[in-house]
């Protein structure tokens, strides 16, 4: 077995362990996927992360061609959603959602919550202003997000319609009923 030197280990091999780590803290699971090997941490994909990955803001149509374009399926992509159920969003990605006028789809009581939240149209760029994506079990991987989104509790565009559209809209409602899916 060989010894990996951490200050000179492969940025992808840190990934690896923390994604390890993750999981084990927030009862997970763990989905293979391709990556590239590093050794020494100066090779980077974030230039190209953009072209691959969809926004919080686009429609799912581009969503699940962004997905498909690198071998995850329409399942797949709800799955692979489904992690927003641990974490916070910050609310200069949410604010366009409730000002000047709050989106009429986002359910009434969980407005409230998110103005109380984010309460400035323009968010103070040096504040850590968030809203946890799921109130009820924040830290824990759970079927809670797909109950909160079909709820219209979803805090990104991309969450409303992940429960609204009818590519994803079976699925979500299957997870959000069954939490053995996500075991």
């Amino acid at each position: 077995m060989l010894a990996c030197d951490p200050t000179t280990a492969g940025q992808n091999s840190l990934d690896r362990k923390a994604t390890s780590s993750a999981q084990r803290i927030l009862e997970g699971h763990t989905i293979p996927l391709k990556t590239e090997e590093t050794t020494d941490g100066r090779k980077s994909r974030a230039d190209i992360l953009e072209q691959h990955l969809p926004d919080h803001n686009e429609s799912m149509s581009v969503v699940l061609e962004r997905f498909a374009n690198i071998g995850i399926d329409t399942p797949g992509v709800v799955a692979l959603l489904g992690a927003h159920s641990v974490g916070r969003t910050h609310c200069v990605k949410l604010v366009h959602r409730l000002y000047p006028a709050v989106d009429p789809a986002l359910n009434p009581t969980h407005v409230e919550h998110m103005l109380h939240k984010c309460p400035d149209a323009i968010p103070d760029p040096k504040a850590v202003q968030y809203v946890r994506n799921d109130r009820g079990t924040p830290m824990k991987l759970d079927n809670n997000y797909y109950r909160n989104i079909l709820d219209n509790k979803g805090l990104l565009i991309v969450d409303h319609q992940l429960a609204t559209d009818k590519r994803d809209k079976a699925i979500c409602q299957e997870n959000g009923q069954e939490p053995r899916l996500l075991l």
